[in-house]
């Protein structure tokens, strides 16, 4: 459930590269963090 909220909302982020771009200097970074931490 977590991994498709995960990928859901990297979809989502690239569907709106304006929104990615304000927060990616924050999430980003989480992001980068939550999948090095990822239980494939």
């Amino acid at each position: 459930m977590a991994e498709g909220a995960f990928f859901g909302y990297v979809s989502m982020l690239k569907d709106k590269p304006v929104h990615y771009q304000a927060v990616c200097e924050d999430d980003c970074l989480l992001l980068e963090c939550s999948k090095q931490n990822f239980i494939y």
